[in-house]
This record gives structure tokens, C-alpha cells and sequence, in this order.
């Protein structure tokens, strides 16, 4: 999953984040977790405005670059250029 270390700093061991495979790996599927309860889904079926299928491309696209890509992926999708 590869979490930067510099970015999750205060909540995850920098230090296990660098050298230990499967602490960084179960933070990663923390963090997509988290985009997905908190932002995507919002405690709805489906994220609001998205289109079926999109879901884990929404969560990916968060994962990468924040939430903040989450109404930007979301205004690609619609112009036609996700």
C-alpha cells in the first residue's frame, strides 16, 4: 500500500511505516477504509452523484491524493474526462 510516512506521521510509527511490509500494508487498508466509510459512502448505499461501478475508483483516487479527490474525481466523471 505503501503509506507515506510524512503524510500519516502522527497516527501511524514512521519508523514500521518504512521497514515493516505488513504494518504498512494494514495501514494503508486503514486509510482506504476510512476514505471509504467516511467520504464515499457517506452512510448511503451509494457515493452521492457517482455512477455504479465507480466506487472503488472514487476510494483510489482518495487514497492517492487525499479526500479532496473525491469532488474532483467526481467533476472529471462528469466533464468526460476522469
Amino acid at each position: 500500500m505503501q503509506v507515506n510516512e510524512r503524510v500519516w506521521r502522527g497516527l501511524y510509527d514512521r519508523n514500521k511505516l518504512r521497514w515493516d511490509i505488513r504494518y504498512n500494508a494494514q495501514a494503508g487498508c486503514e486509510i482506504a477504509d476510512l476514505y471509504l466509510r467516511r467520504y464515499a459512502l457517506q452512510g448511503k448505499t451509494q457515493a452521492p452523484g457517482a455512477k455504479a461501478g465507480q466506487l472503488p475508483l472514487i476510494v483510489y483516487a482518495m487514497y492517492n491524493g487525499g479526500p479532496g479527490q473525491y469532488e474532483k474525481y467526481l467533476a472529471r466523471e462528469k466533464s468526460g474526462n476522469p
